[in-house]
């Protein structure tokens, strides 16, 4: 082994080092927020939001964990999600728990179905509240990626022409439109990879433009 090659050795080493490190920092500031989360939700008259904020967290926590723990913080994602629709079906927690849903298709989870059902839920409430929201497209990309899971794929392609037509500018869903089937694949299979972080701001579902969950923003 020359010297180079023990450097590049060393320096490897040291970047696994940090990465680990990284990573157990961020698991750490998760494991804060699911904390805190907990604790709001078990607060006397916690509202529908509570539980909203809750899966979200857990689901925060997905990408820096192992495939096991994985499999648990979506079951108590749903969980969350379930109890706050029980309280207040919202189209936001219908579109995050069928979202969760859909990243469950392997092994002994079969739940695209689920997923597909609680998009289309997402949907039936967007359109009766607030027919020209900004994120319907969000919604009808997400639903033509079930669809497209499912096999459906005539109504996938029609779910997303649907979202471009009132989201013309939509790379995402110009994407799949213009993909073949198995490019199309390869882009929803990328989508619902649980190693990459999901953008849980959800900036595009506007609270101004969502139907507030009864209970408020607690």
């Amino acid at each position: 082994m020359t010297s180079v090659d023990v450097v590049s050795t060393i320096d490897r080493h040291f970047a696994v080092e940090k990465q680990e490190e990284c990573s157990a920092n961020a698991a750490g500031a998760y494991d804060r927020a699911i904390s805190l989360f907990e604790r709001l939700s078990k607060r006397p008259g916690a509202g529908a939001h509570a539980f909203v904020n809750l899966a979200l967290a857990y689901v925060d926590k997905v990408p820096v964990s192992g495939s096991i723990r994985q499999a648990l913080l979506g079951r108590d994602a749903i969980r969350a999600l379930s109890r706050s629709i029980e309280l207040a079906p919202s189209e936001l927690a219908f579109f995050v728990r069928g979202l969760i849903n859909l990243y469950y298709d392997r092994a002994i989870f079969h739940r695209t179905e689920k997923g597909v059902a609680d998009l289309e839920e997402a949907r039936r409430l967007t359109v009766a509240a607030h027919p020209n929201a900004s994120y319907m497209p969000r919604i009808l990309q997400t639903l033509g990626d079930g669809y497209f899971r499912l096999d459906q794929r005539d109504k996938a392609r029609q779910t997303w022409r649907d979202g471009l037509a009132l989201a013309p500018d939509s790379e995402p869903l110009r994407q799949r439109l213009t993909a073949s089937d198995e490019g199309a694949r390869s882009i929803v299979a990328q989508a619902l990879n649980a190693d990459v972080r999901v953008d849980t701001s959800l900036h595009e579902l506007s609270l101004t433009q969502a139907t507030p969950p009864i209970g408020g923003l607690r």
